[in-house]
């Protein structure tokens, strides 16, 4: 009942239906304006009524936006997830099966 994923881009929409996670994020796939004010308010906003316990940053996604998140809601950043490409050799990410299993865990 508390499976609610908060990431930057909303790149897990996929995971929502998939695997019945709720998704939160501060902005749609690919967006030119990344981390507007609108975007940065209405994440927090959702955050504090969902009550989230923890955010995760991509490893793709500059974590800045993310980071800034964090300090407005005091909710830590509490992992690292794969999207867009796999993670170097030797990482948890470094195939498509350890990446979706890195994600899920």
């Amino acid at each position: 009942e508390n499976r609610f994923l908060i990431t930057s881009e909303g790149a897990f929409k996929y995971f929502e239906k998939a695997y019945s996670i709720e998704t939160g994020y501060i902005w749609e796939i690919n967006s030119e304006n990344e981390g507007s004010p609108k975007q940065m308010s209405d994440v927090v906003d959702l955050i504090r009524e969902k009550n989230i316990s923890g955010l995760f940053v991509e490893t793709s996604i500059d974590r800045r936006s993310m980071e800034t998140v964090s300090i407005e809601t005091g909710v830590p950043i509490a992992g690292e997830i794969y999207t867009d490409s796999l993670g170097k050799e030797g990482t948890d990410g470094d195939s498509y099966i350890k990446m979706m299993e890195s994600n899920l865990n």
